[in-house]
């Protein structure tokens, strides 16, 4: 290799290492500081918390709404019958 081929070389490998540099810079740019992504995650944390705790409420209150319907419909149903079954025998 002749000393100019090895300086073409050397410049086309500096100019792709700017164009590199310049690329990742664009990159960082476009990343979300330490601060702001661990504000985002404890924000999105206490979302998801209450979220669950939402949950088991309404799972909570679907049990209770579950239990009236049986001892305040079933029940009475089941004791009429029987009523109605022992007058007529």
């Amino acid at each position: 290799m002749t000393d100019e081929a090895i300086g073409r070389e050397i410049r086309q490998l500096r100019d792709d290492i700017k164009d590199d540099l310049g690329e990742i810079k664009g990159e960082l740019g476009k990343l979300l500081p330490r601060e702001v992504y661990t504000a985002r995650h404890e924000a999105l944390t206490r979302r998801v918390e209450s979220l669950e705790r939402e949950a088991e409420l309404a799972e909570t209150r679907q049990t209770a709404t579950r239990r009236w319907m049986v001892s305040a419909v079933v029940i009475p149903l089941v004791s009429m019958t029987v009523m109605i079954i022992l007058a007529v025998t």
